[in-house]
């Protein structure tokens, strides 16, 4: 289980490439949401309203894929959006839309020179871009005795990437949120179970209430 992904940092493009009269003009950008996405791709269109297609595709995750969306846009089926997704895919991006606007020039291209064409300008955009990495963390609370704190900022000191998100002081002792990459999750609560000898509980966001 990886504890990172990859996105852009930025929009980017345009990116664009002829071919045989056609141009093929790129576009990217970050997006959490298909409606992100969507938003994206419709100013294309004003931006491009006098464009053939707009082949788009965009892929979510934290690391590993939960969905993804593409559209050929009256492109002949797997011809636009399947080679835009596939590009996305070779470098691992998650919580991305690519988009690439097209412009006819009169001779066709046949379904595998459009497939060619709108992943090569795909892929000019994405291999171009700006490109920043997501750390992946699971929220932990703990609810410490006011002797014991030491004790989790000790372990939360160990383990790489954690961080303390949240103090709660009161008159029984202190609720700790604490953020720590998902595939440690697990390791740092049994530490701070064993350390504390169980006296320090660990639990959902209610501990603090």
């Amino acid at each position: 289980m990886t504890d990172s992904y990859r996105t852009l940092a930025d929009p980017c493009g345009p990116y664009e490439l002829k071919e045989k009269a056609s141009r093929f003009i790129a576009h990217a950008a970050p997006a959490a949401t298909i409606a992100d996405a969507e938003r994206f791709v419709a100013l294309l269109r004003k931006r491009f309203h006098d464009a053939a297609h707009i082949g788009w595709a965009c892929r979510f995750g934290d690391g590993v894929e939960s969905s993804f969306r593409y559209s050929d846009d009256g492109e002949p089926s797997g011809s636009a959006g399947v080679p835009i997704y596939q590009e996305l895919v070779r470098l691992e991006l998650f919580n991305v839309v690519c988009a690439v606007v097209r412009y006819f020039g009169g001779v066709k291209l046949g379904t595998g020179g459009l497939a060619r064409a709108f992943g090569a300008a795909a892929r000019g955009a994405l291999d171009t871009a700006s490109l920043r990495t997501v750390l992946v963390t699971v929220p932990l609370t703990f609810r410490s005795p006011f002797e014991l704190v030491g004790t989790v900022m000790h372990l939360a000191g160990q383990f790489p990437g954690t961080t303390i998100v949240s103090q709660e002081y009161d008159a029984e002792g202190v609720c700790i949120e604490i953020a720590v990459p998902r595939s440690m999750a697990e390791r740092f609560g049994a530490a701070v179970i064993e350390k504390s000898s169980g006296r320090i509980r660990m639990g959902s966001g209610n501990l603090c209430d």
